[in-house]
């Protein structure tokens, strides 16, 4: 897990899963081991920090939902009090995923691997949002970002608001969606008529900062339609459910069912892999200073190799996404890695 804590500065950690190691001999040997590490920054980037507060969860909504207390639609309302956090301000773009997709060799979380059928056409453009994922591959990738995926709670608060948003009344904290009370079909990507063309504009999936007058109270973008997104077992009411919590409902899911609103529930096997799926992350909120070195920590020993000489740091490597520095680790397969310090991109 390569540590990247900088004290009271920044205190999230990078954590990947590797099931590949420079030097393990087996039917595919990997002689050489090149890793991009996010930085703080690349972190941080395009978060919406929610302050710490109360916000209503549960509950029929406002205006109610014709289907509150029908199985999914039930939670019972309640005020709650929320810490700080901060949520990405768009689902996760196939750009912003595509430096942990390269290391699908180490990880053993596979690249999605869309289709060519015309309906899915756009699916891997860089800023449309990665899919072909299931819960845990979500998770990962949070994880490599030193960050997690959100709790049931922070969903709700990011796409209602709480009972203030910036030191002011929220005028609708129970808000069925996060835009208002009223669902507006042009301000979200949900199931089309069979008949073209479609009504939001997409036949499938659209872009990550699309639909700005569906935004929250926080400005976070397509919290309802789009794709579904996971959330963390933290905090699920029902753990001895084994399916985990999908939010947000997808391009699939029929307006009429108000799979897009704050006050539905979709509980999916989390080892499913389909075109709806996406991921958001949030985290603690963090601010980023320069950054001088970078500690990676591994076992001394592994059981099918010690790493005993030093590290080989390689250059910079940049990504296709704007503004996001990242770090570059090149490892042999005889290296041992104590602290390397690295210059960043």
């Amino acid at each position: 897990s390569p540590s990247r804590g900088l004290g009271d500065v920044y205190k999230r950690q990078s954590w990947i899963r590797l099931q590949a190691f420079p030097g393990y001999g087996g039917k595919r040997r990997i002689p050489r081991w090149n890793l991009e590490v996010p930085t703080c920054q690349s972190s941080a980037a395009d978060m919406v920090e929610i302050e710490a507060g109360r916000f209503v969860y549960g509950g029929p909504g406002e205006s109610p939902s014709r289907w509150w207390g029908e199985p999914d639609y039930d939670q019972p309302e309640v005020e709650l009090e929320l810490p700080a956090f901060a949520m990405d301000r768009t689902e996760v773009s196939n750009a912003r995923f595509a430096p942990f997709a390269r290391i699908e060799h180490l990880t053993g979380y596979p690249a999605p691997v869309y289709s060519n059928e015309p309906l899915h056409d756009r699916d891997a453009d860089p800023q449309s949002p990665v899919t072909e994922i299931n819960a845990f591959h979500a998770r990962a990738f949070c994880r490599y970002l030193g960050k997690d995926l959100p709790t049931d709670h922070q969903w709700v608060k990011a796409a209602r608001g709480g009972l203030t948003v910036r030191g002011k009344p929220n005028p609708m904290p129970r808000r069925l969606f996060p835009w208002g009370a009223q669902l507006r079909r042009e301000c979200v990507n949900l199931l089309d008529p069979l008949d073209p063309p479609p009504e939001d504009g997409f036949g499938w999936v659209a872009p990550v900062d699309a639909f700005a007058c569906g935004a929250s109270p926080y400005g976070i973008l397509n919290l309802s339609g789009n794709v579904q997104e996971p959330i963390s077992r933290v905090g699920q009411a029902d753990l001895d459910n084994p399916h985990h919590i999908m939010r947000g409902g997808g391009p699939d899911s029929p307006p009429e069912l108000e799979h897009g609103s704050t006050i539905f529930i979709n509980h999916r096997n989390p080892r499913n892999f389909n075109y709806t799926i996406g991921v958001r992350c949030a985290g603690a909120p963090v601010r980023c200073s320069a950054l001088r070195s970078f500690v990676t920590r591994f076992p001394e020993r592994t059981p099918a190799l010690a790493w005993r000489s030093r590290s080989q740091i390689a250059a910079c490597a940049p990504t296709s996404t704007p503004r996001v520095g990242w770090a570059a680790i090149s490892i042999d397969g005889s290296a041992v890695i104590s602290r390397p310090t690295i210059s960043f991109c």
